[in-house]
């Protein structure tokens, strides 16, 4: 079991910088983000994507921003008011 839970956590590292290359600033993520296979992220034409602390992706989730997408957590959105 451990070494597939080291398996994931080295791929989704990977799949991180990947977006970090291809996407540069136009995707943000906070801490722990976790994600299952699947997951898509797309940030075209001037767009962003904005992930907040604690965020978790089940199979199959897509994200696609042509503008503006952010996603916090309450405790987040507390503190920027």
């Amino acid at each position: 079991m451990v070494v597939v839970k080291l398996w994931y956590r080295f791929t989704g590292a990977l799949l991180k910088a990947l977006y970090r290359v291809i996407y540069g600033r136009s995707i943000r993520w906070g801490k722990a983000l976790h994600f299952r296979k699947g997951l898509q992220l797309t940030a075209e034409l001037g767009g962003t994507i904005t992930i907040g602390d604690n965020v978790f992706f089940n199979n199959g989730c897509a994200v696609h921003a042509i503008e503006e997408i952010r996603m916090q957590s309450k405790r987040e959105a507390v503190k920027e008011e």
